[in-house]
């Protein structure tokens, strides 16, 4: 397995480099798992069919939300672990804050020790545009 990139010219990011040109990996996907693909892997390591993995799937979505929306984080395992956080907008007392200065809310990840290890033996192929 390996992870593909381009090189894409762009303003430095650092502020030391502002106004210089400078050129960066960019990962490129290579396609899209939907849950019907990841049912299949399920079925194909399990007893179950991939219609029972689809469902199973479905619900885990919808139990993710729901857990989330109730204040939780939500552990996968050494998978990793998913939180919300939010952006607002700064007041100056804490009498003016309330929900009205909430502008949205962020989905946040936070991998596991298993999926930081496997990242750490990632290797990575070159392609052109």
């Amino acid at each position: 397995m390996a992870l593909y990139y381009n090189v894409a010219e762009k303003e430095g990011l650092h502020p030391l480099h502002s106004g210089k040109r400078k050129y960066y990996a960019v990962l490129r996907s290579v396609g899209c798992v939907n849950e019907r693909g990841l049912a299949k892997y399920v079925a194909s390591d399990t007893e179950l069919s991939v219609r029972e993995a689809e469902t199973v799937i479905e619900l885990l979505q919808k139990i993710v939300v729901r857990e989330l929306l109730d204040g939780k984080k939500v552990k996968f395992g050494e998978l990793g672990t998913f939180s919300l956080t939010v952006n607002s907008i700064g007041c100056d007392s804490v009498d003016e804050v309330d929900s009205d200065k909430i502008k949205r809310i962020k989905l946040n990840f936070r991998p596991g020790k298993n999926m930081k290890k496997a990242f750490s033996s990632a290797t990575f192929l070159q392609v052109e545009e």
